[in-house]
């Protein structure tokens, strides 16, 4: 059944091992094949296959889904409300950065009022240079009177 048995390298022992384990003993496999069993114990726990693989799949889909915007929260939502499977969000957390997908994190807006009023106070300084004021005109009402025009406003000055 096993053929030669010093053929083949170590992964080959351990391989008729595995395929063998069902009928004999693991620990007569083992001297028989003059392999250590915390060796083959070892090689067998390297060859598992990814508990996680149908998990990552269902994120990717998620992540592709929502345009790769959300974040591991989200995801965990969407994977509960579209999929109908609930999985912890540190276990997702973790296999985004398994897999090396990131949210996109959007651009702040930020309102800095003193830049905002600045632009409006020097474009007030440069209209005061432009169209000088008379005392005389100030008294009289508004120094400027807008005009309907046929295209734009325009702006005309009172003498």
């Amino acid at each position: 059944m096993f053929g030669n048995l010093e053929t083949g390298g170590i992964t080959q022992k351990y391989n008729i091992i595995r395929e063998a384990a069902e009928q004999y003993s693991i620990t007569g496999l083992c001297k028989l094949f003059s392999v250590s069993r915390s060796g083959y114990y070892a090689y067998a726990k390297r060859q598992v296959q990814d508990q996680n693989a149908e998990d990552k799949v269902l994120i990717r889909q998620v992540y592709k889904r929502y345009d790769r915007i959300y974040g591991y929260r989200q995801i965990q939502l969407f994977l509960l409300q579209d999929h109908g499977v609930w999985m912890n969000h540190k276990k997702v957390y973790r296999l985004m950065q398994i897999i090396g997908i990131r949210s996109q994190i959007r651009r702040k807006h930020r309102c800095n009022y003193i830049s905002s009023v600045g632009r409006w106070a020097g474009l007030s300084k440069c209209i005061e240079a432009r169209f000088p004021c008379r005392t005389s005109q100030s008294k009289v009402g508004n120094r400027c009177d807008p005009v309907p025009c046929r295209r734009y406003l325009a702006v005309s000055l009172s003498d």
